[in-house]
């Protein structure tokens, strides 16, 4: 199986020319039994040509390219982006690279970049046959993760000889430079939390759809005498949940990419005069074509967005196609709907009970009232209602809860207010802008011997930072 594997690239490329009638790209050759044959009349045939012996001639201004994975990731992620580069695509031409998908050790920083100067060494060989020679030429591009571990490489190769370096400069994409809010959060608990809530609330709307299905469930359990059981479930499992639904934005995210890092303000004054740095960053939200109401960065759809495109959807995705994003935000608003509905219909049915008198005191069931045998089915009915309305908020509300994980929204101080109270006539009253107990006498003063007492209060507000669905623009721009 593994020889076909290793055939497919030259038969595609030996079809393409075929039918454009173009060489193939640098770097794809054809093997021996490929090489054209002249055909002469009859049956008298030329010699096969025989296999190279030597290296194809050097390709001038052959530049090679260490394409550095982010988060998650793995030398696959990047494959390809750089055939795209190498090779070119339909409107995308090919360049005079020899590219590179590199890996390196996903924990501390410093290991990263220990492993990826490493790594970058072993592909001397592949580079000198190809006829590049000169290393200080070549380029790192690294994405998220991998825009850090570069610049630490950078920075462990400071003092060694020149030989040593690999690269002329270096292009971030999405690198978390001032850190990434996501580790701090996951170190404060908030991403547990998120999916304890994401847990809890699904799996009881989940139990109420099974109950709705499952009508003769009702003689046996009710969502009431479970409440707890799935609580407790969730609180000690969202360690387990968290690996399965982010399991990718969290395997080797170390303490070195949490903001206020001592290791990130290492790099940041750090300055390699030699090295040239460029660095992107990406903002997430929808195309107007595929949702025209959404707000921009402003949306509430930044999470199912970002689950979207998950690292192994883009490593799968056709060069520049990475962004069909919507499948996932379609589903999530769906299921929010569902939720609502589910939820008006019982609250509904709920009201409609109690208009009857339900729920019954204990002593209506001595009379007997004739309502009270509808008892059981209106707390069942309270039950799952109760359940969709969880739901439903739920799944407003998690999108601001990512935001916050991330550091994509933050409340901070915005000002201050004074209670200017009267301590000897009572009342008071709050005016904002006041900077001390003098002012705040000069509102209401109706004779000297009054007093009057500041109590303060601040005000707030909140900021939606624009990010990419993991990481802030301010800090990919740091």
């Amino acid at each position: 199986m593994k020889k076909y594997l290793i055939a497919l690239p030259f038969l595609f490329c030996a079809a393409i020319a075929f039918a454009q009638e173009i060489q193939c790209p640098p770097g794809v050759y054809y093997p021996a039994a490929f090489n054209p044959v002249p055909t002469l009349e009859g049956d008298n045939l030329g010699p096969n040509s025989p296999p190279p012996t030597v290296p194809p001639p050097p390709i001038e201004g052959l530049r090679g390219i260490y394409w550095v994975h982010g988060l998650g990731g793995n030398p696959g992620s990047m494959a390809n982006i750089s055939t795209a580069t190498d090779h070119g695509t339909a409107n995308f031409p090919a360049r005079k690279t020899v590219g590179f998908p590199m890996s390196y050790i996903q924990t501390g920083l410093e290991t990263a970049g220990n492993t990826l100067i490493q790594n970058m060494l072993d592909k001397d060989n592949a580079l000198i046959n190809l006829g590049v020679t000169d290393f200080s030429q070549n380029f790192i591009i690294g994405h998220s993760q991998g825009g850090m571990a570069s610049r630490m490489a950078d920075m462990l190769l400071d003092g060694a000889p020149p030989t040593a370096r690999r690269h002329y400069g270096i292009v971030t994409i999405g690198s978390p430079h001032l850190g990434a809010r996501i580790v701090n959060s996951r170190n404060d608990g908030l991403v547990k939390e998120m999916a304890a809530d994401a847990c809890d609330a699904i799996l009881q709307a989940k139990f109420a759809i099974i109950l709705e299905e499952f009508a003769f469930l009702n003689l046996f359990v009710t969502i009431s005498n479970q409440q707890q059981g799935i609580a407790d479930l969730c609180d000690n499992s969202a360690d387990l949940i968290l690996p399965f639904a982010l399991g990718s934005l969290f395997s080797g995210a170390s303490n070195d990419y949490a903001v206020g890092a001592p290791v990130l303000g290492e790099l940041q004054g750090h300055n390699n005069s030699e090295t040239h740095k460029t660095s992107f960053y990406g903002v997430e939200y929808a195309r107007p074509q595929d949702d025209p109401a959404d707000n921009g960065f402003l949306s509430r759809q930044l999470i199912w967005r970002m689950l979207g495109t998950l690292p192994d959807d883009v490593s799968n995705s056709p060069a520049f196609g990475a962004n069909a994003d919507q499948h996932l935000v379609d589903k999530a608003n769906g299921n929010m709907a569902k939720y609502q509905a589910k939820y008006e219909l019982y609250k509904n049915r709920v009201e409609y009970l109690e208009s009857w008198g339900l729920p019954c005191d204990w002593w209506e069931f001595h009379i007997p009232m004739p309502y009270c045998a509808w008892d059981i089915e209106y707390h069942r009915d309270k039950d799952v209602r109760d359940a969709y309305y969880r739901a439903w908020r739920w799944s407003q509300g998690v999108d601001s809860q990512w935001k916050i994980i991330i550091g994509a929204k933050e409340t901070v101080v915005s000002g201050t207010l004074c209670e200017c109270i009267d301590l000897v006539n009572g009342g008071s009253i709050t005016i904002p802008g006041i900077n001390s107990k003098v002012d705040c006498t000069q509102y209401g003063v109706s004779h000297p011997d009054e007093v009057k007492s500041c109590k303060w209060y601040l005000e707030y507000e909140t900021l939606i930072k624009e990010s990419d669905g993991v990481v802030n623009a301010e800090t990919q721009q740091g």
